[in-house]
């Protein structure tokens, strides 16, 4: 006679959480008007469920099509936004600079003193 298959409680739950998680994401996703699919796709980064909608599309545009996309959003429309960036970028640029040479004298003041006993 075989014997028994024994669990011990963390084999049960982790049985349980391989079961229960996946099932509570769709569910959240489908209680949030989502596409559970279509969350799992972006999820894995790639086409698991296809739906309807790929299979009768025109193939994806390509990688050229979406860079001159980008760039005529990000000219046309995000102009202010970037020269606000910009500026902080070079004023941050310059804190990081001055906070820089600031170390560096304490630095040697702290060599100096060092030395000095």
């Amino acid at each position: 006679m075989a014997k028994k298959v024994r669990l011990t409680n963390f084999a049960r739950f982790f049985i349980f959480l391989i079961i229960v998680v996946p099932l509570a994401y769709l569910g959240a996703s489908y209680i949030n008007d989502e596409d559970p699919k279509e969350n799992i796709n972006k999820l894995l980064d790639k086409e698991i469920f296809p739906t309807k909608e790929d299979k009768t599309s025109a193939p994806p545009p390509s990688q050229t099509d979406k860079q001159e996309e980008v760039e005529e959003n990000t000219s046309s429309k995000n102009m202010p936004a970037l020269e606000d960036l910009r500026s902080d970028v070079n004023y941050y640029k310059s804190k990081v600079e001055e906070l820089e040479r600031k170390v560096k004298a304490l630095e040697k003041e702290n060599y100096k003193l060092k030395e000095n006993k």
